[in-house]
């Protein structure tokens, strides 16, 4: 192989800022130079950075460092339910149960305060909230169970 092709320097390129996102601390170089996502905060915004929300301002982003296990990130959706995880500084593509855990946690507060808004209006369904929502997941997790290698 005498040189690597766009897929494959975009699948590299890809991999260290997912290494940049999930290991808080770490200082990560591409092509000698170091990425600029110090933390999950700033490798969330670079997916939101420049898209507008229906009124036209600014998509905002609502992040919460649980612990040193746990740091989410939530912002509106208006492409259905999208998500960008890490399990133990894994991308998991596919939603998986800390996922879930995540979002129908979510989605039972907002369901509160919708109702509280709503009175008398159209009954919304929790699907329907969650279908506009975008969340972001990184986790350390005890014991994983998965059911592929990929």
């Amino acid at each position: 192989m005498e040189m690597l092709d766009a897929d494959t320097v975009a699948l590299f390129s890809r991999r260290a800022y997912n290494i940049a996102a999930a290991t808080p601390g770490v200082k990560v170089m591409l092509n000698r130079n170091r990425l600029p996502v110090k933390n999950f905060q700033d490798y969330v915004l670079l997916y939101t950075k420049g898209r507008a929300s229906e009124d036209g301002t600014d998509l905002k982003v609502c992040n919460e460092r649980v612990n040193d296990r746990w740091e989410v990130a939530v912002a509106l959706s208006e492409k259905g339910f999208q998500q960008v995880s890490f399990g133990n500084s894994i991308p998991t593509t596919k939603a998986r149960r800390h996922v879930d855990y995540v979002g129908d946690q979510l989605v039972s507060k907002l369901m509160v305060v919708v109702k509280k808004k709503n009175k008398g209006g159209v009954n919304v369904k929790p699907f329907q909230v969650k279908s506009h929502m975008w969340l972001f997941v990184n986790c350390l997790l005890e014991n994983p169970a998965c059911d592929s290698q990929t």
